[in-house]
């Protein structure tokens, strides 16, 4: 650790029923698996001292923050630019469903080289990986230079947690297909507010 350097704990929240639907955007609840995930989760951090706890503003960030805080006394703040990528008209249909009517979408994507894969969009009015990830890191290095010395908890959501770690030279797009990041798991990294580096992964399983 370095003289200004925050501390920051990125987790992502348990099991939801979003999960089981597979369904963009939507703002589901956790499973009753999501909540034991969130006990067993905040059993972890129970001996780690925590500053302040943040959140998207989405219910399964929310309630898993909760959970976790209620253990240090500590009220959920929510940030909304911690919230997962957004979808545009996407927003609300399953995958499945979409894969089919963008097809042609999909099978561009695979074709460009990871520059231009950062500035796709399936649809004009969703987000693209880039946006999604300025604002994710934005973000946390706004948090960093707002609490110098401090250890922050923040519950986000996996798609900005595999662009983080591809942004910080961690792993690969490919390394991290699939279910690379576990609910509950985290990553730990140091931020001066301006810079960011990974100290420790938990429940990431990076493929070789």
């Amino acid at each position: 650790m370095q003289h200004n350097d925050t501390t920051i704990y990125i987790v992502r929240h348990g099991q939801s029923e979003g999960s089981i639907s597979d369904v963009y955007g939507t703002d589901p609840d956790l499973t009753k698996k999501g909540v034991q995930q969130a006990e067993e989760t905040a059993d972890l951090f129970a001996s780690i001292h925590l500053d302040h706890v943040f959140a998207s503003k989405l219910k399964r960030a929310q309630h898993m923050a909760a959970i976790i805080a209620g253990r240090h006394t500590l009220p959920v703040e929510t940030v909304e630019d911690l919230r997962e990528p957004y979808y545009g008209k996407l927003e609300g249909r399953g995958r499945k469903e979409v894969k089919e009517a963008y097809k042609e979408r999909f099978q561009q994507r695979k074709t460009l080289t990871e520059q231009q894969r950062m500035q796709f969009k399936i649809v004009e009015d969703m987000e693209s990986d880039e946006e999604a990830l300025m604002r994710f890191f934005g973000a946390l290095n706004q948090l960093a230079a707002a609490n110098p010395h401090k250890t922050l908890l923040v519950i986000s959501h996996v798609p900005l947690m595999k662009l983080l770690l591809m942004h910080l030279g961690f792993a690969t797009r490919k390394q991290l297909d699939g279910e690379s990041i576990e609910n509950g798991g985290y990553i730990k990294v140091a931020s001066n507010g301006k810079e960011m580096r990974i100290l420790e992964t938990k429940g990431v399983n990076r493929k070789d």
